[in-house]
This record gives C-alpha cells, structure tokens and sequence, in this order.
C-alpha cells in the first residue's frame, strides 16, 4: 500500500520571494546608485515575470498543478495533479532535500513536475518516509541513481 502525501502550499517561500521582490528595487532606489532607476526597474520586470511561476510552484495556482504524491517503500512514485489526472513519475537528479525546503523534481512521461516543500507544513511521519524512499532510490542503479545520490547527500567527497 503506498504512502500519500498532500503536497500544501509554500506560503513562507512565496512570501520571502515577494519580499525580494518588492525589496532590492526599493533598495536600489533608495541606495542614490549612478543607474539605480534603472536597475529597480529592470528587477519591477524581472518579479512581474517571475509571479506566474512562483504562484504556481509555490502555491499550487494553475492548471496541472500537483496536489498529492504516493509512493511506495518501493521506489514507485504518483502524482496527483489538479483537474483529476493523475501520472506516474520518478524523481530526477536535479531532486534537493535540503534544509526546510526540498524541491522535488519529478519526471512522467509527457512533463516534468517541479514540488517545493515546506519541511515544517507536512506531518514527519511521512516526510521521513518519503526521504528513506528517495535515498533509497538514490542508492540503487540507474541513470539518475549518481545526480540523485550527490544531491541527497552533499558532504560526499567527489561530487
């Protein structure tokens, strides 16, 4: 039977990433820098295209949008996406278990699903869970098995 997990919003990272964005133009604007206008300017459009994709990976706006993963001690991994879709995906090299986000990547057949975590937002039971699942995955072959592995554990020598 797999384990499921609700994959909640990432208010705190949206919020923090918000505050980037509002705050270092205002900065600039405020620091009197020869280009400085400019500069808070070209940030103004840099956050104004950025908001699509912080709504959507950060609090789950859109079409698609994943909404639960299952998984099995396996290596067997689901997502659950919004509109009732539903596709089978594996974790990609480029998945980061670091510090209180964990960014998952996750590959299925026709997309990519990027997931970010908030670490303290889902029960630990699970979180733990899922971790043992994906250093498991990380530790047996395959191609992604090496990126995988680096990315779990990056004290390793070498990578």
């Amino acid at each position: 039977m797999p384990d499921e997990l609700a994959l909640p919003a990432a208010p705190v990272l949206a919020a923090l990433l918000a505050l980037q964005a509002v705050g270092l133009p205002v900065w600039l604007l405020a620091a009197s820098l020869e280009h400085g206008a400019a500069a808070a300017l070209g940030c103004i459009v840099l956050g104004v295209l950025a908001a699509p994709g912080v709504a959507r990976l950060c609090l789950g706006r859109g079409v698609r949008v994943p909404r639960r993963l299952a998984f099995t001690p396996e290596g067997e991994f689901r997502l659950d996406l919004a509109g009732g879709f539903r596709e089978t995906v594996v974790p990609a090299g480029r998945t980061l278990l670091a510090g209180p986000w964990w960014v998952l990547v996750l590959e299925g057949a026709r997309s990519r699903h990027v997931v970010v975590l908030e670490t303290w937002r889902v029960e630990p039971a699970r979180l733990a869970a899922l971790g043992r699942v994906l250093r498991r995955v990380a530790a047996g072959p395959g191609p992604r098995a090496p990126a995988l592995r680096c990315l779990l554990d990056p004290g390793r020598a070498g990578h």
